[in-house]
């Protein structure tokens, strides 16, 4: 297996100071965090049913892949057998993570990627995006297309908005979380400018409702 020295991808563009300002950490949610995880686990079970729909879309060859918003670490076992890394805002959350898997992590945010340009094979934001606003969604969106490759890609996961067609449950859920910047899929594609939609999904797990897109890199 190919290996990635970290040091070779950290390293801060010229433009730095020119970057959005550190965004303060915020809680996720509105209520405890065991209470709104209790009752989300509840709705939509596991993780597996995600884990399979991103895995069919991520390349297949080797590479560097980020995982963006990598929270306490359930998306890693998508990684198992290749070079990733790990960002998270939150201290915390990074722990949790090294402590379930051994890897690469660093602290930092979306919209200010603290790596190299076109070193990444892939990007990966699984349930990030309503927790960003427009314009923090679209300097991430930027920031990956700075570090991926050429034909690099971002996968992109978020729950659908809520609305009188979705269930009560997942409305219910969607206003205990303090994450309220949530989208459609067009709304999210028209803050990726650059890229191109290669694949779009949306599903229901449960009484939640989700889409997937794959954005790459034009």
């Amino acid at each position: 297996m190919l290996r990635f020295p970290l040091t070779a991808v950290l390293i801060m563009t010229k433009n730095e100071a020119k970057k959005p300002k550190p965004r303060a950490i915020k809680a996720a949610h509105i209520l405890p965090g065991p209470i709104v995880d209790a009752a989300r686990r509840l709705v939509e079970g596991d993780y597996e049913q995600e884990m399979a729909l991103i895995k069919r879309r991520l390349p297949a060859e080797e590479g560097l892949f980020l995982d963006i918003g990598v929270g306490t670490g359930e998306t890693l076992k998508l990684f198992e057998r290749k070079n990733f890394v790990g960002l998270e805002i939150d201290e915390r959350a990074i722990r949790k993570a090294s402590a379930r898997v051994s890897g690469r992590f660093v602290k930092g945010q979306a919209e200010r990627l603290p790596f190299a340009d076109s070193v990444f094979s892939a990007v990966l934001m699984c349930k990030i995006g309503h927790h960003l606003d427009a314009a923090a969604l679209k300097n991430a969106a930027s920031e990956s297309h700075r570090v991926l490759k050429k034909g690099g890609r971002v996968v992109f996961l978020d729950p659908e908005p809520p609305s009188p067609e979705r269930t009560f449950a997942h409305n219910f859920i969607a206003a205990l979380e303090a994450g309220n910047c949530h989208r459609t899929l067009e709304e999210t594609a028209g803050l990726f400018p650059g890229f191109e939609i290669s694949d779009a999904e949306r599903f229901r797990k449960k009484r939640f409702d989700f889409y997937i897109a794959v954005f790459k890199k034009a």
